[in-house]
């Protein structure tokens, strides 16, 4: 196997544990923001009567704890098991691999460069349409940043077959923010392989 399919699959991986997970994502932010607004509780107000009445505020460090209602539904445990599988597979090809990759490791980094700067491209077309629609520029979900990434895997592919075929350079990573700006026209336009003729020869 050479470097070009040892980090195709590499991408692959990455870009299936990625999409495996976000699911979680949305989940965790979540339950930080319930954490995040209860550590940041208005102080108590006690109000002292009499003739030198005044407003004492005390801050109290102690927060009651509450038991977490973080649960998983049976959809996240079937994606929980499958990406622990995706991650077992990509360590034993890492292994399998791994004299492969330190031997092109360029390769592989600007393979990782161009996967991260076409999800770049997702989240300024997120930022961009939200911005279109008049509303403040990061007032976003994180759903609408997660959702872009399902299709990530779709969008990279076109990307590492520039890239493959050529020389790295510039053109590459325009390509690869461009393909994740515009990656609903890539998703659209994107058509399941074609199965090979009976009878062809190759």
């Amino acid at each position: 196997m050479d470097y070009l399919s040892t980090s195709a699959i590499v991408i692959t991986i990455f870009g299936a544990v990625l999409n495996i997970f976000l699911p979680y994502f949305d989940l965790t932010v979540n339950q930080f923001t319930k954490w995040l607004g209860k550590k940041s509780a208005p102080p108590s107000v006690e109000w002292l009567g009499g003739k030198s009445s005044a407003i004492i505020t005390t801050q109290s460090t102690d927060l009651p704890v509450t038991k977490s209602t973080w649960s998983l539904s049976p959809a996240q445990k079937v994606l929980g098991a499958f990406a622990i599988i995706v991650i077992i597979y990509g360590i034993l090809i890492l292994r399998r691999y791994w004299h492969v990759l330190k031997d092109n490791e360029d390769s592989v980094y600007f393979a990782l460069g161009l996967f991260l700067t076409m999800i770049a491209g997702m989240f300024v077309q997120v930022l961009a349409s939200n911005y279109k629609l008049g509303n403040p520029l990061l007032r976003i979900t994180a759903s609408q940043l997660i959702f872009p990434l399902l299709f990530s895997i779709i969008v990279f592919y076109p990307i590492w077959a520039i890239a493959a075929s050529a020389t790295h350079s510039f053109f590459s990573i325009h390509a690869a923010f461009l393909n994740g700006y515009f990656w609903e026209s890539v998703v659209s336009s994107a058509h399941p392989p074609k199965a090979p003729e009976a009878g062809s020869k190759g």
